[in-house]
């Protein structure tokens, strides 16, 4: 048998010399390392002291039983492989030594030499397997230690991330919400602004009126009470050219007063207001304004000063982009109240639009439309738009009473 490397070492005891020296001789040729002991006391001395790969134990010692050999040696903390040789007849022994470690046992007969050396062979082979069985188990568990650990690690880590993405999601949560609220204050305070706005307009316009307006109307009188009173052709005629600066500087004033802030708003209310419009409208843009006031009477409708100016405003805005965009032949106004609310209805005949992204298009292609839904719902109204592509549009302001 040839052995790689370093040989193994097999430990003989067995007190019939003659029997030891042809085991060592055969199993030495096959360059085993043989270490030879004659009683019991003597290898368990050495042995407690020296380590072998496997050992051949005679049952039956001058000093001892094989069984108390190994006894000591386990007392001792020693475990060894050994192969237990014995006497014909001895099987059943030799058995029961094999629960208590044996790897084998061998009968001392006639063919005990010859099968000394492959029972060896094969004691050595299943002595390797086992030390390879028992490294692979501790690089098992050692593998598994170190993949515990890498878990442990890897769940801190993950644990670590998630607590961050969680207070992420917290902080950006937070600053959505902080948003929101500025948005809500800044469209409040866009709303107050055109508030101030119209009422600054209101208050313009009637200085115009009151002030301007006047001291213009009152000049244009003394003019024409001059022009009698002129001497010559030349002054007559610097008079009339005067009267009429001063005729289109008062037209060029009512208009300014009625873009600021018409005063039949004020005067004759948001109904009248919108049939002036309507005539503007048809006037300036060449559209057919069609204005209908549906089963109430609108000046009896309840609307405070800012109310009504944001809903003119809103209307004139419709109108305007009609006009302007729509490629209409006519517009129609509904007024009307339902659900203590006034409801206003613009509908044309023109190219209308996909309905579906209206916000998108509110938002990103007509700032005036927007501007007009921020205005209404700070009143707690909406603006609703029906409208397909190709087909006519129809687009309702409601607006609660108060």
């Amino acid at each position: 048998m040839e052995v790689i490397g370093a040989p193994e070492t097999v430990a003989i005891v067995d007190d019939d010399e003659s029997l030891t020296f042809l085991m060592k001789r055969r199993l030495e040729l096959a360059h085993f390392n043989i270490i030879t002991f004659h009683s019991g006391r003597e290898a368990i001395a050495w042995l407690r002291e020296h380590s072998v790969d496997l050992l051949l134990l005679d049952y039956y010692l001058a000093d001892m039983t094989g069984a108390e050999v190994i006894c000591s040696l386990t007392e001792a903390g020693v475990s060894l492989p050994f192969i237990l040789m014995t006497g014909h007849g001895d099987e059943e022994l030799a058995v029961e030594m094999m629960t208590h470690g044996a790897l084998d046992y061998i009968v001392k007969n006639i063919a005990f030499l010859d099968l000394l050396l492959p029972l060896v062979g094969q004691a050595m082979k299943r002595i390797d397997q086992k030390h390879r069985l028992a490294q692979a188990e501790i690089e098992l568990r050692k593998a598994h230690d170190e993949l515990e650990i890498r878990v442990r690690e890897r769940t801190a880590e993950l644990s670590r991330a998630n607590e961050l993405l969680k207070k992420e999601i917290s902080d950006r949560k937070e600053a959505e919400s902080k948003l929101m609220i500025y948005q809500k204050r800044l469209r409040n305070l866009a709303s107050e602004l055109s508030i101030t706005e119209y009422r600054e307009r209101k208050i313009l316009a009637a200085d115009l009126h009151d002030s301007i307006g006047q001291n213009l109307a009152f000049t244009q009188i003394k003019l024409e009470m001059l022009r009698a009173d002129c001497v010559s052709q030349e002054m007559s005629d610097s008079v009339d050219e005067l009267c009429k600066i001063i005729a289109q500087t008062i037209k060029d004033t009512h208009s300014l007063i009625f873009d600021l802030s018409p005063p039949v708003l004020h005067e004759l209310g948001y109904g009248a207001a919108v049939k002036w419009l309507a005539d503007q409208v048809q006037q300036t843009h060449g559209l057919n304004c069609i204005y209908n006031e549906r089963n109430h009477d609108i000046s009896k409708i309840n609307l405070d000063d800012d109310c009504r100016m944001v809903l003119f405003r809103a209307t004139r805005e419709l109108l305007v982009n009609v006009a302007k965009h729509a490629k209409a032949s006519y517009a129609q106004i509904k007024i009307g109240c339902r659900d203590d609310a006034i409801q206003v209805t613009v509908e044309d005949d023109g190219m209308g639009f996909d309905a579906s992204s209206k916000n998108a298009r509110i938002k990103t292609d007509h700032f005036g439309l927007f501007n007009v839904q921020e205005r209404l719902e700070h009143f707690g109204g909406e603006l609703v738009i029906h409208s397909n592509e190709g087909k006519k549009t129809k687009v309702k302001l409601i607006m609660p009473l108060k």
